[in-house]
């Protein structure tokens, strides 16, 4: 093997197997969902302004924050603890008096709306949209 092919042919071969790894799937950008979010859906009246901290890590990401939900009922603050994977969202609502409502759904319009369905406390897979922002449409 000529000299200069004997030093040439592992720096190839590296840069052959970076190339080959370039397949995995990169990170969770950070803050992607960091903000403000509402939603409201006309039947029920079920009306969500929450405000969301993510903290990256690898391929997912924790969520949490604080919010305020409204319907038929008063208004009550809620906290929300949940996870995000890929386009994939789940946030869980807490309140001292209620059973906990998640919303389970998929990031989309590249980040500026969540949809999904909201479940529990008497909610049963209500379809539901949030989009980036304080104000609910």
């Amino acid at each position: 093997m000529p000299p200069g092919l004997r030093t040439t042919a592992p720096l190839l071969i590296a840069l052959l197997g970076l190339t080959a790894c370039s397949g995995v799937a990169d990170p969770i950008e950070p803050d992607p969902l960091a903000g403000a979010w509402a939603g409201v859906t006309a039947s029920p009246n079920v009306r969500l302004v929450l405000s969301l901290r993510e903290v990256p890590s690898g391929l997912a990401s924790t969520l949490e924050g604080e919010g305020e939900l409204s319907g038929a009922g008063p208004t009550i603050a809620v906290s929300i603890r949940g996870e995000r994977a890929g386009a994939g969202v789940r946030l869980v609502l807490s309140s001292a008096d209620y059973m906990p409502i998640e919303f389970t759904g998929n990031v989309l319009k590249a980040g500026t709306r969540l949809e999904g369905t909201l479940l529990g406390s008497g909610i049963m897979n209500l379809p539901f949209v949030l989009d980036r922002g304080d104000q609910a449409p």
